[in-house]
């Protein structure tokens, strides 16, 4: 014999439900297990799913359930429902299970509830906001990620357990109480949550996770734990609006782009730093001056620019900073990763022959760049890559290897001669350089199983798409 319960009268009949302090009420999960007339996606049926059936999971208004009750298993999407009391029983929420319901704009959790398992209310674009009662134990990763309407999230107690990634993509959320007694944001928490303009952190957090609050463009300032001593990777990479930032003195090691494509105007780099990873602040558009403390012993600044203590790395170079030209100092051998990346003002530089290696990305994307010197060892991949105003680069005798994408889309190269000591140039190294007319070069160079004479280059041959040598690295034999 087949039963049905229509919701309204799950909802009057005291058997199934459950009550709090503040009186709201929750339905209860029936063991027998219940068959609804389905709607494709709208419902699970057990008699269509003889899974379901031998497990005794149960099915109430469409909605799946496992361990008599205590474990929601899936909620359809869709599921046409604005609003949804979890039943009282519910101790987890299984990973996915709300998925991608686009229907639902408010859910009400059970004061049991111990588990919010992975991605379990993802991409419920409609949800609006959500409270975390007190008992939660764990919240995985992702379980509210890209809820794009999603405005305030509220923790009502201590989680033991955060997973990363919990709100990232949810780019309307403005307000979010964190769990109490909490000590370290997970990786990617805010990531891409476009609308957060500000968040105070609890007194335990003592660390931030990566990428933390990557993406958040409208975030006016910048939370570090106060005794923190690591800015980790990606942390505020992309926070347009944060203008100012101070690093508190007890910040150990800055990790790579913990800045990049900031707001900050100016930054000043605490005495204990001993480590800034690559890109730490690249592309930041409005930053003028990196300041060193006198008293660091791993780092100094030259007129707002930053180096390593003795001089021989150029570490970053403000993207703010408007000098149109610039002489490297003599005392450089190296120029870091993203050092000069995105400089709009800059549209001359002289490197000295004491520079041995310019490194990945260290010029790209100076778009007004419209001539370099450089005689060093090694162009590492991208160096220059998207500098499309780069109408001449003087490359000296000591270049031994033009790395992948060195000169790609430099649109306004008109020319390149490649120096006899040159012995390797890497894929797509002149790739999208449509102005290159000519390209020379000595010697006999092998590209795949093919030997060639570098008299009969072309300069199509290196930029053209499906040019013979545009998207394979050549080596020179002799």
């Amino acid at each position: 014999m087949r039963i049905f319960f229509p919701l309204l009268l799950i909802f009057a009949l005291p058997a199934f439900f459950g009550c709090r302090k503040d009186s709201t009420f929750y339905p209860s999960v029936s063991e027998e297990s219940v068959e609804e007339d389905s709607v494709a996606e709208k419902s699970v049926s057990v008699a269509e799913d003889s899974g379901i059936k031998k497990s005794g999971r149960v099915v109430i208004d469409g909605v799946e359930f496992s361990r008599g009750g205590k474990i929601l298993e899936r909620y359809p999407a869709g599921k046409d429902e604005a609003n949804y009391l979890v039943p009282s029983e519910v101790e987890e929420i299984a990973a996915g299970a709300f998925e991608s319901n686009r229907f639902l704009k408010s859910v009400v959790l059970p004061p049991k509830l111990k588990k919010i398992g992975e991605g379990a209310f993802s991409l419920c674009s409609s949800l609006g906001s959500i409270e975390i009662p007190e008992g939660t134990a764990e919240v995985c990763d992702g379980a509210f990620s890209d809820c794009t309407s999603l405005e305030r999230a509220v923790f009502s107690g201590a989680v033991e357990t955060l997973g990363d990634g919990v709100f990232s993509g949810c780019s309307s959320l403005r307000r979010c109480v964190l769990p109490e007694k909490i000590e370290k944001i997970p990786d990617d928490f805010f990531k891409d949550c476009t609308s957060l303009e500000k968040i105070s952190l609890p007194d335990s957090v003592a660390e931030l996770g990566e990428g933390v609050f990557s993406g958040c463009i409208s975030l006016i300032l910048a939370p570090i734990p106060k005794n923190s001593t690591r800015i980790p990777s990606r942390a505020f990479m992309g926070c347009a609006s944060i203008k100012s930032v101070r690093i508190p003195e007890t910040v150990v090691e800055i990790d790579s782009y913990a800045f990049s494509s900031s707001g900050i105007g100016a930054v000043r780099i605490p005495e204990r730093t001993e480590k800034i990873g690559e890109c730490a602040f690249s592309a930041c558009e409005s930053l003028t001056s990196i300041q060193a403390d006198p008293r660091n012993s791993a780092y100094r600044s030259d007129d707002g620019v930053l180096l390593s203590k003795n001089g021989s790395s150029l570490v970053c170079y403000p993207s703010g900073k408007r000098d149109d030209r610039i002489n490297i100092p003599i005392f450089v051998t190296k120029i870091e990763p993203s050092a000069f990346r995105g400089n709009p003002f800059l549209r001359s530089v002289s490197i000295p022959a004491g520079v041995e290696e310019i490194r990945y990305d260290a010029f790209a994307e100076c778009r007004a760049l419209e001539s370099v010197s450089l005689d060093v060892e090694r162009i590492q991949a991208g160096a220059f890559e998207g500098c499309t105003s780069l109408r001449e680069a003087n490359l000296g005798g000591k270049v031994g290897e033009i790395g992948a994408f060195a000169f790609k889309n430099c649109s306004s190269l008109r020319k390149m001669r490649i120096p006899n000591g040159t012995k390797r140039i890497g894929q797509s190294a002149f790739k999208g350089c449509a102005s290159l007319k000519s390209i020379s070069a000595g010697g006999v160079w092998r590209a795949g199983d093919t030997n060639v004479e570098g008299k009969s280059f072309r300069a199509g041959d290196f930029s053209s798409e499906g040019g013979k040598f545009c998207d394979i690295p050549i080596e020179r034999i002799r």
